[in-house]
């Protein structure tokens, strides 16, 4: 009975959010990294997969008002992310713009988006590069980059849906920018998180992906193995990439070096 006094008390202490597992060494048989716990729709379910412990459980996990107002915002965001309308002012056919095609050609992304036409627009009210944002085939947003003048990158949704580009259903790869999961997309799946912030909401993302690779740039390389302690938790094989450049200005035969088999040797 006391090792299960100590495993409550340990559940308790983790303070999970909704839709979130914890793995921790098992307070029971003391083996590591053998207990899971996760925390949803009001319960905590945990189980060790030690086979010579093997204990698990669900207990009822009464919601703050906290859990509540994250839970509204987030279907909120949801509804958000169904209601996106795509500006009256975005033409889909890029090539309208020389300035768009510069910019997909300086960076390599050209073949990116000739096979991937329907993720970009031309904003010809404030004069950007369009990336639309998709979910499960709908659009449900869109991220601008200025092609000369004005803020960098502008978000024209309030959704926290990453940018998410490429075939690969095994190997992703997290990165700050569109531009950046496009030049990726020639070897892994690209995930924009739109800046160097892992949400929460991000998680559902990046948890069906066998294996994550964090690659922001040097400069984030502390936020990048912060990135990578919380991922771990629910990606198996998630490393993190120093790189020594911003990953736009790398050719399709780098990233394949960075984000091929040859990783491994690179990662941390």
């Amino acid at each position: 009975m006391k090792g299960y006094e100590k495993l409550h008390e340990a559940i308790r202490e983790l303070n999970l959010e909704d839709e979130v597992t914890q793995r921790l060494d098992c307070v029971v048989c003391g083996k590591r990294n053998t207990l899971t716990v996760t925390r949803m729709d009001g319960k905590v379910l945990w189980n060790c997969y030690s086979a010579s412990c093997g204990i698990g459980g669900v207990t009822n996990a009464d919601y703050t008002k906290e859990d509540i107002s994250n839970k509204i915002n987030f279907n909120k965001e949801k509804k958000k992310d169904e209601d996106f309308v795509i500006p009256e002012y975005f033409v889909r056919d890029i090539t309208r713009s020389h300035k768009c095609l510069n910019y997909l050609n300086e960076f390599n992304c050209m073949d990116i988006y000739d096979k991937n036409p329907d993720r970009f627009c031309y904003d010809v009210k404030n004069d950007r590069l369009a990336f639309m944002t998709v979910y499960d085939s709908k659009v449900v947003g869109a991220v601008g980059r200025a092609l000369k003048y004005g803020v960098k990158w502008y978000r024209y949704d309030n959704c926290h849906t990453p940018f998410i580009i490429g075939d690969n259903k095994d190997v992703a790869v997290i990165v700050e920018d569109c531009t950046s999961a496009c030049v990726v997309s020639h070897k892994a799946t690209g995930i924009a998180l739109l800046g160097t912030n892992l949400l929460t909401e991000h998680l559902r993302y990046i948890k069906p992906y066998k294996k994550v690779i964090v690659a922001l740039d040097r400069d984030a390389t502390n936020k990048s193995i912060d990135i990578q302690r919380k991922v771990a938790i629910h990606v198996e094989n998630c490393k993190v990439i120093i790189l020594e450049r911003d990953l736009k200005y790398e050719n399709k035969e780098t990233i394949k070096e960075l984000f091929g088999e040859e990783h491994e040797k690179k990662a941390i």
